[in-house]
């Protein structure tokens, strides 16, 4: 973070964009995938805000994480990504809360389905299944994946002025997949 300050001038937004997930029955989720999950997705994201800070209280900045609408709602065979994802939300929520005295907006954004490599393996470990509950509750995102550009804008979107006053946000990106 320091490094990246001294060679850009500043810091002015941080994005947390790292995330893994793996669909799994509740009984295959191992003590090692929870702990994976909780670093990557909730820690890494804590870690590299309080690392920020001292740049970000300078230039009046905000961060600005990826989330996920499996952090809103629940989703079978996906607890652990749920559960990591829901706990990012509320993380950043509190931070949103706690940093509003130093002028620090923090956000996030949750998509749906996005066209990646994380998305085209996520079923790769869960076997033989009735993908019936599955369809139901992800709806288009088996047959229409969104471009990652999509969520990208919606992040530049909340790391600019345009969102000067939005802070504590869970701006949803979805193609309107989350019931």
């Amino acid at each position: 973070i320091n490094h990246a300050a001294d060679v850009l001038g500043g810091i002015d937004a941080v994005v947390y964009a790292p995330g893994i997930g793996t669909l799994q029955r509740i009984e295959d989720v191992d003590a090692e995938t929870w702990h994976r999950m909780f670093a990557t997705n909730v820690i890494g994201a804590s870690t590299v805000t309080a690392a920020a800070l001292p740049h970000l209280r300078l230039s009046r900045g905000n961060v600005v994480t990826v989330a996920s609408i499996s952090g809103i709602q629940g989703q079978p065979w996906n607890a652990a990504y749920c559960a990591s994802k829901g706990g990012l939300l509320l993380l950043m929520k509190s931070l949103a809360v706690e940093l509003a005295a130093d002028g620090i907006r923090v956000n996030s954004v949750c998509p749906g389905g996005i066209d990646t490599d994380m998305s085209a393996n996520a079923v790769a470990g869960l076997g033989p299944v009735d993908f019936s509950l599955f369809s139901r509750m992800m709806g288009v995102l088996s047959t229409d994946m969104m471009p990652p550009n999509h969520v990208a804008e919606a992040i530049a979107y909340l790391a600019s002025d345009a969102a000067a006053s939005v802070t504590g946000a869970s701006l949803v990106v979805d193609r309107g997949t989350l019931w």
